[in-house]
Formats: C-alpha cells, sequence, structure tokens
C-alpha cells in the first residue's frame, strides 16, 4: 500500500544538546534524532537497547511511519551518556 503525501502527519519542532550528559534521558515524543559523538565514550539507548557510538561517527534514528498518525518511537524517549557530543532532532 502507498500512502499519499497529504495522509502523513507530522509535527516538526527542532531541538538541539551539545556536551557532556551523564545519562541524560530525553522523553519527548521524537520523530527524529542525530547523535554524534564527538569526542570520549557515547552511548545511546532507545527501547532497551544500548548502542555505543565511536568517536567521529553520526547515527541517524528514525521513527517509521503509520496512516494518519504522527510517526514517533514506541517508548517516546532515549537516553544518552557521553563525554562530548552533538544531539539534533525533530519532535
Amino acid at each position: 500500500m502507498q500512502l499519499k503525501p497529504s495522509t502523513l502527519t507530522n509535527i516538526v519542532s527542532p531541538f538541539g544538546v551539545t556536551g557532556a550528559l551523564t545519562a541524560k534521558t530525553f522523553s519527548q515524543r521524537f520523530r527524529t534524532f542525530s547523535v554524534h559523538n564527538a569526542s570520549g565514550a557515547c552511548s545511546v539507548t532507545v527501547n532497551g537497547d544500548v548502542m555505543t557510538i565511536p568517536v567521529g561517527v553520526t547515527v541517524n534514528f528514525d521513527a517509521g511511519t503509520q496512516h494518519g498518525v504522527t510517526n514517533k518511537f514506541k517508548h517516546n524517549s532515549f537516553t544518552v551518556t557521553a563525554d562530548d557530543c552533538v544531539i539534533i532532532g525533530t519532535l
């Protein structure tokens, strides 16, 4: 089944955080986010799964779409622990 662009609903509000984070949990109802590890250790926990991001790497996370609703991740939160990172996304 192919969805027409007019049937998808997205609310876009950009946000950004930089620097050191000690297990900071973002509980916004986010649609997408990217985490860039500038230096040191960096890990991201989404839906109970932990991903370690190497230095210099950016990882993009994107929620799937569903007809007639705002697409967002299942538990609507993610946790980042990092020495020096950049997080950007849309809510």
